[in-house]
């Protein structure tokens, strides 16, 4: 069984990458763990993101995020906050996003023991557009908090 299992969710375009950004920043350094440590990009959440996170300890998912903060703001979010019965908005199949996806997966016991959600805040995402330095930063910044917490996840008890 693979311990822990690195999910960055996002696609191609501007500050949407973001979670992938991690996801390659971390790649490099995780090959030192063998099968351990898992790395991996989705283009979308829903099904394959189920599937990303089973049968695995640990899992660690990435994302972009858009609020009412500045970009690059790092969010650490609860998995309280995906718990089957946490409270809804409307949602369907065509819109099936982190939340609703991570839902369905508590719904179903199909979580890991543990899983920890990280958003990176991100500006208007348009096709063509370069990454933001600020998300660049707050992703350099994640990786290495990520990493952290990976080789003290894997430290011998």
């Amino acid at each position: 069984m693979t311990a822990i299992r690195v999910v960055g969710v996002g696609s191609p375009f501007g500050d949407d990458r973001a979670g992938w950004l991690v996801a390659e920043r971390l790649a490099p350094a995780l090959g030192a763990h063998g099968a351990r440590v898992e790395v991996c990009a989705l283009d979308r959440p829903g099904p394959a993101l189920l599937h990303a996170v089973a049968g695995c300890e640990v899992a660690i998912v990435i994302d972009a995020v858009s609020g009412t903060v500045e970009a690059g703001t790092i969010h650490r979010l609860e998995v309280s906050a995906f718990a089957a019965d946490a409270p809804t908005g409307a949602a369907s199949a065509h819109a099936f996003g982190l939340a609703e996806s991570l839902r369905l997966g508590a719904a179903l016991n199909l979580l890991p023991p543990r899983l920890l959600v990280y958003g990176i805040e991100v500006g208007p995402v348009g096709l063509g557009e370069a990454l933001s330095p600020e998300v660049v930063a707050a992703a350099d910044r994640l990786a290495s908090e990520i990493m952290a917490v990976i080789e003290s996840e894997l430290a011998p008890e």
